[in-house]
């Protein structure tokens, strides 16, 4: 119990270090690689889309370096893939020769005679594989760790895992990411949202989202924030945020509340190109539209010039009528014809 305590401790302090997930790995290994007086420590875990797509990283010795490289264990059935399967910690000895290893070049270059594999479990679910190496003795059964300390590196290794994962696609991500609290300060952006609108990190950090609307769509997103602090899904609101350089881009949002822990997570995509082409296409069509009213109010005035069962009076008499409906706001628009003195 005493040295399970001790163990716990230093794992503590290699999983809870703030740092990169490579650099906690390589802290864990070396923890339990001393413990279990193995010279060889191993950590397997699927970072990608590909279920067969093992990521595999491995540690020498006390100062070895961390070494990592991705491997397909699709048409393997060797010791890893056997762990992955049956979720149960297993014990080889003879390595170089036993049938169920499949690694036996590996055992025969380092010398090695005995492999302890564990299986770590999140939710019954195996997340990975740790393979610890002796080169004398071979591992006994009483030595594989106990189901806490297993349980205690998955849960922790998981989550950094997910957080990392998280962060690359975060960053990575082309759309906008915000977080904000239900006061509305930001308190985390990505790449894409600082890049888009030029601001630094810390101009935009904890300050409020308003600051950064266009005046005009204020009380629009104070609805939609409103709505959103209330635990409400926002799919496809749009507005327009001030950048930097005093011009506006115009951001579709969806977000999505946690309302127990009283964040929003908002998504955005920039839209001010299809904003700027739709705005552009609508002044194009009403000045078609104005240019179609001219020509039809000029050809109705000369149609009517043209009529020779009328007086000259009569024809300007009836083409000042048509003269409204060729200016854009007809409603408003008064004609007057003056000829000789004579009005019309």
């Amino acid at each position: 119990i005493f040295s399970e305590a001790i163990l716990k401790g230093k794992l503590f302090e290699a999983i809870f270090d703030d740092a990169s997930f490579e650099r906690i790995i390589h802290s864990t290994l070396q923890v339990l690689r001393e413990h279990l007086e193995a010279i060889i420590g191993e950590f397997w875990i699927n970072t990608s889309s590909h279920k067969d797509d093992l990521v595999f990283y491995s540690t020498i010795g006390n100062e070895g370096p961390l070494e990592s490289q991705t491997l397909n264990c699709a048409a393997t059935h060797g010791f890893v893939s056997t762990l992955w399967e049956q979720g149960i910690p297993r014990i080889l000895n003879d390595i170089q020769s036993n049938k169920h290893f499949l690694r036996h070049e590996f055992a025969q270059e380092k010398n090695l005679t005995s492999v302890m594999g564990i299986p770590l479990k999140r939710n019954e679910k195996v997340i990975g594989v740790m393979c610890f190496f002796r080169s004398s003795s071979g591992f006994d059964h009483d030595e594989i760790l106990s189901k806490s300390v297993q349980d205690a590196v998955a849960i922790h290794l998981n989550d950094k895992v997910v957080k990392d994962q998280f962060e690359r696609y975060f960053n990575m991500s082309r759309d906008v990411f915000a977080i904000l609290d239900m006061r509305g300060h930001f308190l985390k952006v990505n790449n894409s949202f600082l890049e888009l609108l030029g601001y630094s990190k810390e101009e935009v950090i904890s300050k409020d989202y308003t600051q950064f609307i266009h005046p005009d769509d204020i009380k629009s997103s104070e609805e939609a924030a409103k709505n959103a602090f209330s635990g409400e899904e926002i799919i496809r609101f749009e507005n327009r945020l001030q950048s930097k350089f005093s011009d506006y881009k115009c951001i579709r949002w969806s977000t999505h509340t946690d309302v127990k822990k009283r964040l929003i997570y908002a998504a955005g995509k920039d839209i001010t190109d299809i904003t700027t082409q739709k705005f552009e296409l609508t002044r194009k069509s009403l000045e078609l539209h104005e240019r179609v009213k001219e020509l039809n109010g000029l050809y109705s005035i000369l149609k009517v010039l043209n009529e020779s069962d009328k007086s000259f009076s009569d024809k300007l008499t009836l083409a000042v009528e048509f003269i409204p409906s060729s200016f854009q706001y007809p409603e408003l628009t008064c004609a007057e014809i003056v000829i000789d003195g004579n009005k019309y």
